[in-house]
């Protein structure tokens, strides 16, 4: 496929995930990882997500920063600080087509976890629940930079309300994120390919995250959910058999 042509995806993925993101609270990661690494490295796919993401977010935490629990995000975080590593060190050495089978894998479970119905349940508010709640985000989001599924159920079931939901989840993304993304600048990462498809994704992110944070109060996020999950299911079982 011609440069130009991954270009104008990589905007249209970054666009549709940033979107999603704005409305319903998390899906950026998802729908980027579910369409970059069909045209490149899962390596170079998950740098762009994280640089890109950790604008975004940053964006929306500021907009309802007064709605932040401080006290929730810091156990997760320093859980996430340390095993987010331990992923990037695991997608270094992991070869290419082992990845892409755990991102395949990763994708359809992640999928028909989140198509079912998790407000109604609790989280127990102790140390421990945000500890294995930051274990598996760092984990998931240092080998695949797809580490919010388990933030999403934790800060639903400690939060008091939507907008608490929110901005304290967010600006959790905005310090993983931050965290993964200077990881990788050490590392190396960050190469030229890198920038120039992340500048492209950040013009489809600036143009989604305005038109989702617009929309937030008028649309069904359920409906935009199962379209996001029943392609997650399609990219994995292309990712797992090709």
């Amino acid at each position: 496929m011609q440069h130009g042509s991954i270009m104008a995806i990589v905007m249209a993925a970054a666009f549709a995930g940033s979107f999603i993101q704005a409305v319903g609270g998390f899906g950026y990661a998802i729908v980027v990882m579910s369409v970059l690494p069909l045209f490149l490295k899962v390596q170079t796919a998950s740098v762009i997500e994280v640089f890109t993401s950790s604008v975004m977010v940053c964006v929306i935490a500021l907009r309802y920063r007064k709605n932040i629990r401080w006290k929730l995000i810091i156990l997760p975080a320093l859980a996430n600080a340390v095993f987010g590593y331990i992923g990037i060190r695991i997608q270094s050495a992991a070869p290419e087509q082992l990845l892409r089978r755990i991102l395949g894998s990763c994708l359809i479970l992640l999928s028909l976890w989140m198509m079912r119905k998790h407000g109604g349940r609790k989280v127990p508010n102790r140390p421990v629940a945000g500890l294995a709640a930051g274990m598996m985000s760092g984990i998931m989001g240092g080998m695949m930079s797809i580490g919010g599924p388990p933030m999403v159920l934790y800060f639903l079931g400690v939060t008091d309300s939507k907008e608490e939901y929110t901005a304290t989840l967010q600006m959790y993304f905005f310090l993983s994120t931050l965290y993964l993304f200077f990881t990788h600048l050490l590392m190396g990462h960050m190469t030229k390919e890198v920038w120039t498809f992340s500048l492209f994704a950040l013009l489809g992110l600036g143009a989604g995250t305005a038109a989702g944070m617009a929309v937030f109060q008028r649309i069904r996020q359920e409906t935009f959910r199962k379209v996001v999950y029943g392609f997650m299911i399609f990219a994995g079982i292309y990712m797992l058999f090709t």
